[in-house]
């Protein structure tokens, strides 16, 4: 559950080369959802009204959601030689890890039209394409796989 709302963050150096994508807008909105909803439920209970709880029963959802709001990470990495995509919610951790040399380029992949353009990370491995991160505009998308393709070409420090 990542979207418009959410932050991505690159960091590279010589030997790494991480995407970090964090649905701080989404986490945000349903932490603060939760705190007033709350704080009405237990003022109205504490008014002697058992509608109170109708508003403290109603939280069950947004905090359904807030178990599904997903943190990924990927990072690719030449000391290890390899590729890994973490996707973390509060409850699981899943981690894919491939060898860096199964990634062949980066390219994005686009949807829309127009100015409804949006673009994503797609890495071309040879088991087939990985999706990252969120759609995001034309220039921002360019730019993003530019910088793994570049990385992808330079050639690694020596040790």
């Amino acid at each position: 559950m990542a979207g418009a709302s959410a932050m991505m963050t690159a960091r590279k150096s010589d030997s790494a080369f991480v995407l970090d994508v964090k649905p701080v807008g989404v986490a945000v909105f349903l932490a603060g959802f939760i705190f007033v909803w709350c704080y009405i439920g237990i003022q109205i209970l504490k008014d002697g009204d058992n509608a109170g709880w109708v508003f403290l029963c109603g939280l069950i959802i947004p905090m359904f959601i807030l178990t599904m709001v997903e943190r990924t990470t990927l990072v690719l990495d030449r000391r290890d030689s390899s590729l890994r995509l973490t996707r973390r919610t509060i409850y699981k951790k899943r981690v894919i890890v491939e060898e860096l040399e199964a990634v062949s380029k980066a390219k994005t992949q686009w949807s829309g039209r127009g100015t409804d353009r949006m673009g994503r990370l797609t890495l071309l491995l040879e088991s087939g394409p990985l999706v990252f991160g969120v759609r995001q505009r034309p220039k921002r998308a360019q730019s993003l796989t530019r910088a793994v393709n570049d990385w992808l070409d330079s050639k690694p420090p020596k040790a």
